[in-house]
């Protein structure tokens, strides 16, 4: 059983990736439970068959109920993907330190740069980690010159943390169009393969 924990200080495709890597996983008759801190998330099961656990992270005990959770599911599920909360939480710390990927996206139609070496810094250094951390980027605008460069600084200054890229040039009108998308589901299909999930 793999953990993976779907990452972000702000809204940055961090749910649309974890839908994405449930729904392939799940063509490749992979067992998948969706764990969800993550009390803005507007995913809902959609079209996969995945099994879905929410957790209040108001709970005083929700870490241990956690702990509890995947303890007794360990040997149901070849993948549990869990959607975090958008903040630097003790959860969030902790969940860091158990999962087994850690899967960071990146809208790079902003320039997010120093918003992930503020989170790196909060995180004191990947090496109090055992995840392996993914960064990737993402983007709605084809041939937009500001992303590119957003990127190559994003590269620039996580270099030894950069372990795989992805852009999506592709313009999309509503939420449903990503979601749906061939080519971005294409896309995420490679990106799950060079990341050697599967």
């Amino acid at each position: 059983m793999k953990i993976i924990f779907f990452f972000n200080t702000s809204i940055s495709f961090k749910t649309i990736s974890l839908y994405m890597f449930a729904k392939i996983l799940n063509k490749k008759n992979k067992k998948v439970l969706i764990i969800n801190f993550d009390v803005q998330s507007y995913m809902s099961k959609k079209d996969i068959n995945v099994d879905f656990i929410n957790f209040d992270i108001t709970s005083k005990n929700c870490y241990q109920e956690f702990l509890k959770t995947i303890d007794n599911k360990k040997d149901l599920y070849d993948f549990i993907l869990i959607d975090s909360s958008s903040t630097l939480s003790e959860i969030n710390l902790n969940l860091l330190k158990i999962s087994n990927n850690v899967i960071i996206p990146i809208d790079v139609s902003n320039d997010n740069s120093k918003e992930l070496l503020e989170i790196l810094l909060n995180l004191k250094m990947k090496e109090r980690f055992n995840s392996t951390f993914n960064f990737f980027a993402c983007g709605f605008n084809k041939n937009d010159i500001y992303s590119v460069n957003s990127l190559l600084k994003i590269k620039k200054n996580l270099n030894s943390l950069l372990s795989n890229v992805v852009i999506n040039k592709h313009e999309f009108n509503k939420i449903e169009d990503l979601y749906n998308n061939k080519i971005l589901t294409d896309e995420y299909k490679n990106l799950i393969k060079s990341l050697k999930i599967i």
